[in-house]
């Protein structure tokens, strides 16, 4: 799924979940089932976030490394086969 929108507000995902084929009504449904378990996730991702120093995205952990920003794929695969190897 791509879109030239920003995906800056509720409306505006759910325009192109559906325009995608998705039933947003099932989706709100589902998301208001589990909203408690959404917002404890989240709040332990945000104080994970916090801890490590970063303050947006994206910031990845490969192996022992943290890394924050974006990288390539070239040196996103670097560092998982170092993570792998040990290295």
């Amino acid at each position: 799924i791509t879109s030239s929108e920003d995906l800056d507000s509720k409306e505006v995902v759910q325009q192109v979940l559906q325009h995608a084929g998705f039933d947003v009504a099932k989706l709100d449904a589902d998301i208001a089932k589990h909203e408690k378990e959404y917002s404890a996730a989240l709040t332990r991702n945000n104080e994970e976030a916090h801890s490590l120093g970063l303050r947006g995205t994206p910031g990845l952990i490969v192996g022992d490394r943290l890394v924050a920003g974006g990288l390539d794929l070239h040196h996103l695969e670097s560092l998982v086969a170092a993570a792998r190897s040990g290295n």
